[in-house]
């Protein structure tokens, strides 16, 4: 295989001059968007692009760039033709991190939109998580935004092909627009302020569900979700399970710490491997009228 030859920045110019071209290199990718948009990026973000690039392509193993400032320094003495290969490599990158120095702080997300494959995007811990200014991002599948200061999903469907949402101990209130996640597969929302579960009823796709620690009253909104597997409720003011006989798939549900008082209308979810109800209601007999009639569910009490 012919082996191919590579350029200096030197042989490129006499390339430029013997063709009667009146730049130089340099002075062709200074004009290049892609450089610009590097030039104007702040300080904050050139350290999370440099972190997240240094992360996929391992050169720093521990995972964590603990002099930010030499890695800046080193960036800033690239020719430009370096800069160009780091910059496109930046948008092939399928995880971003914002969660590993939380000192960091970022209002405008607008640059993630040069993150043409990302599938994965880290913003647990952010101290400002704002979906307002966040790009569309459709190849977005995984958003951690867990310990953040989000306090609203209007925006989510920014994230159309979302199939992990984990938006534990948030400033969340309510759910609305996580109604647009149609191929949302799972949802932590717990240790949250909200109340009610309106928005999930079209979810079909949904799979795990942790609601716990929150002032959810009643799961009537996923009655209809078949393929729902596992539902973590425990530590919330829930006081029936009346409407859950239609989650054929269930699997999991822990309802510690509730008012429940009764386990038999889990009858009908055939499939159901354990039920978790300590600090509830629930008496040892109608514990075992449950089990009597599904004898392959273990039924935790204390």
């Amino acid at each position: 295989m012919k082996e191919e030859k590579s350029y200096s920045r030197k042989e490129i110019n006499e390339i430029f001059s013997q063709n009667g071209l009146d730049f130089n290199f340099e002075e062709l990718l200074n004009l290049d968007s892609d450089i610009i948009w590097w030039k104007k990026l702040s300080y904050d973000w050139k350290i999370i692009m440099l972190y997240n690039h240094n992360y996929e392509y391992r050169f720093f193993t521990s995972g964590r760039i603990k002099d930010f400032n030499s890695v800046l320094d080193e960036i800033k003495q690239y020719n430009k033709f370096e800069l160009k290969k780091f910059i496109d490599e930046l948008k092939e990158i399928k995880d971003c991190f914002f969660n590993f120095d939380t000192s960091l702080l970022i209002t405008d997300f607008k640059p993630l939109e040069n993150f043409l494959r990302i599938e994965r995007l880290f913003l647990n811990g952010m101290r400002c998580c704002n979906l307002e200014t966040m790009p569309t991002l459709e190849s977005v599948k995984f958003l951690d935004a867990k310990n953040s200061a989000l306090n609203s999903l209007l925006n989510i469907s920014k994230f159309k092909n979302l199939e992990h949402l984990d938006i534990h101990n948030t400033h969340i209130s309510n759910l609305n627009g996580i109604e647009e996640l149609k191929k949302l597969n799972f949802l932590n929302a717990s240790n949250t302020d909200i109340d009610s579960l309106n928005g999930l009823e079209n979810l079909k796709n949904l799979k795990y569900l942790s609601i716990f620690r929150t002032e959810i009253k009643n799961l009537d909104a996923i009655r209809k979700l078949e393929n729902l597997r596992t539902i973590y409720a425990y530590s919330t003011n829930i006081r029936d399970l009346n409407k859950l006989a239609e989650l054929k798939s269930l699997v999991k549900i822990n309802i510690n710490n509730t008012s429940i008082n009764d386990l038999l209308p889990l009858k009908e979810n055939h499939n159901l491997q354990e039920v978790a109800a300590k600090g509830t209601n629930v008496t040892l007999e109608n514990a075992e009228k449950l089990n009597a009639l599904m004898p392959g569910t273990i039924i935790l009490l204390q």
